[in-house]
């Protein structure tokens, strides 16, 4: 029981380490669409 409670936490956490990931990139996509614009 204790194994799969840990396993779950460790799909969460990967989870929210890609999320924050893809969201990160996002935001670098759009700042150098901002600056592409810009110039």
């Amino acid at each position: 029981m204790a194994r799969r409670c840990i396993g779950i936490a460790g799909v969460v956490a990967w989870l929210n380490i890609a999320a924050i990931l893809v969201w990160q990139i996002s935001v670098l996509i759009v700042l150098r669409d901002d600056e592409a614009q810009k110039a």
